[in-house]
């Protein structure tokens, strides 16, 4: 993920620069704790390729929202 931020209750990560374009991750932020636990700290995660599974649906951009987080792989190695 190229950023991630925090807007209203939720946590967004993006894939790219513009946030319109490129693909974005969501995290509501009363799920924040079982990825944390899971050591998936959305300000960690930067920079890293993590395949994602999930619906991919069009909000202001193509959309992913992690509910759980065995939706989220931190790839190992390159």
């Amino acid at each position: 993920m190229a950023s991630a931020r925090e807007s209203g209750g939720m946590i967004c990560m993006s894939s790219g620069r513009r946030w319109s374009q490129a693909l974005t991750v969501t995290i509501l932020k009363r799920h924040e704790r079982s990825f944390a636990g899971d050591g998936l700290q959305p300000d960690r995660l930067a920079d890293l390729q993590l395949p994602v599974r999930g619906l991919i649906e069009e909000r202001s951009g193509p959309r992913i929202e992690a509910t759980r987080p065995a939706q989220i792989e931190i790839a190992q190695g390159k």
